[in-house]
């Protein structure tokens, strides 16, 4: 079964309108037309596109860091990871990240591409990188983020933590788990 995408949506956007917004999240509502004519409505918000980095250093250890997320209700382990400013590539933005909270910079990245971190409420997409051939590089981080914590652990460490329920932040257990996977079974033949 090939697993192409829907060539076009069977639902119209008849009208769009901002119900909220703040310096992080716009609240739409979409009035739509169904595949049939029915009216409908659809309510998500529409976020910025974000970036995720495994800084992998050469003796196989990673930088997992921790900082109070608001919504969750208490701190939470993850991956470097933030919002791409308007203007700024992804890679512009995962190198921003990675000097700003692991205080680390690369000379060689890769990109694994990207994908939807949340459900269908949520627009916006997250782009993964590897990042290695780190060194020491202290940046000025975000204001908000005055709690933050770093980690140098090994890898096998934090791809355990996942499933040991102690990292819960699905794009960084996403990313770590990839990366599991391709440590431990060769790529699929293209």
């Amino acid at each position: 079964m090939a697993l192409d995408p829907a060539p076009c949506s069977p639902w119209r956007t008849l009208s769009s309108r901002e119900v909220y917004r703040n310096p992080w999240s716009v609240l739409l509502e979409d009035r739509l037309a169904g595949p049939d004519g029915r009216p409908g409505m659809y309510g998500y918000f529409a976020e910025r596109d974000a970036v995720l980095v495994l800084p992998l250093f050469a003796d196989g250890t990673t930088i997992l860091v921790r900082q109070w997320r608001h919504a969750y209700g208490c701190s939470s382990w993850e991956l470097p990871c933030g919002a791409v400013e308007p203007g700024e590539s992804a890679q512009d933005a995962a190198e921003r990240e990675l000097a700003e909270e692991a205080g680390v910079r690369a000379d060689r990245w890769r990109a694994l591409g990207s994908f939807h971190p949340s459900d269908a409420r949520v627009a916006g997409r997250t782009s993964c990188y590897v990042a290695e051939g780190l060194e020491s590089a202290e940046s000025p981080g975000d204001a908000s983020e005055f709690d933050l914590v770093r980690a140098r652990l090994p890898l096998a460490e934090a791809i355990a933590a996942v499933d040991q329920g102690r990292i819960t932040h699905v794009a960084s257990m996403y990313l770590l788990l990839r990366i599991a996977r391709e440590l431990h079974q060769p790529p699929p033949a293209r």
